[in-house]
């Protein structure tokens, strides 16, 4: 293999890694406001809720989100619109803005 070809598929499979990531990220994201909701709903209504009633953490559902959010950071037709997402979320990280961490739209994949 040459050096050439070497140095396109090392940031290509950092690339789709950093898709299986975005996934995890993503799912990690909609479980906590998925309980958040749940527990603010038990305080308002404690006699329609029960403890048991919580949301479940399937393993499936990562294991779907991690593949598939790495299948669109695979497909170079997606990639325009995955890189402006990035610098997007690179943005937020050096300017260190907290509140943007717990809105959905920085762990959207679009």
């Amino acid at each position: 293999m040459s050096a050439k070809i070497k140095f396109l598929i090392v940031p290509y499979a950092s690339f789709i890694t950093l898709g299986f990531y975005r996934g995890y990220q993503e799912q990690q994201f909609s479980y906590k406001q998925s309980l958040k909701k749940f527990d603010e709903r038990l305080k308002e209504y404690p006699s329609l809720y029960n403890i048991n009633d919580k949301p479940k953490y399937y393993s499936i559902d990562i294991l779907g989100s991690t593949i598939f959010s790495g299948f669109v950071y695979s497909l170079p037709i997606f990639i325009p619109f995955v890189f402006v997402k990035e610098l997007h979320r690179l943005e937020i990280y050096c300017r260190d803005y907290k509140d943007e961490y717990d809105k959905p739209s920085y762990y959207e994949l679009f």
